[in-house]
């Protein structure tokens, strides 16, 4: 579709959510992935908050703790992100990361967009996130490490 410049197109393409239940020490948690309907600037859509309302849903019922890793498309103030936020704890907020997109790759126009988060239950506290400008892909990966507390 980027050959024939049509962009408009992949704000329809289907969209997943890869959720599985680990075990680790005895522990159950569930890891899970999202990659977001995609419009370029990173805009609210029906079909955005479609989404994210469906995922919040989801997050909100699990009964384990959880860490979710997304492309989520949308930009920290954005409803869409607010949604998740209600319900999650979002890795990114005041972590000084500004982008994850990556600079020099990234073949969509405006670039420099912080798109992709990590989000937790509150059985998880952050020690330390980092966003290394390696070319993986066009966008940066998010490393994170965490200190889990099964009591909370």
């Amino acid at each position: 579709l980027a050959k024939f410049n049509d962009f408009k197109s992949f704000a329809k393409f289907p969209r997943n959510l890869l959720s599985a239940q680990c075990v680790i020490d005895g522990q159950r948690i569930r890891v899970i992935c999202w990659h977001a309907a995609w419009t370029a600037p990173p805009t609210d859509t029906e079909e955005t908050l479609r989404q994210a309302k469906e995922v919040a849903d989801y997050l909100k019922n699990l009964k384990e703790p959880f860490i979710l890793g997304c492309d989520l498309n949308a930009i920290p103030q954005s409803m869409v992100a607010g949604l998740i936020n209600g319900v999650a704890n979002n890795l990114m907020m005041n972590s000084g990361v500004l982008q994850t997109n990556h600079p020099k790759i990234h073949k969509i126009a405006p670039r420099g967009f912080l798109i992709d988060y990590i989000f937790t239950s509150s059985h998880f506290k952050l020690k330390k996130l980092e966003v290394p400008e390696v070319t993986i892909s066009d966008h940066l990966p998010v490393v994170a490490e965490l200190e889990f507390n099964p009591e909370d």
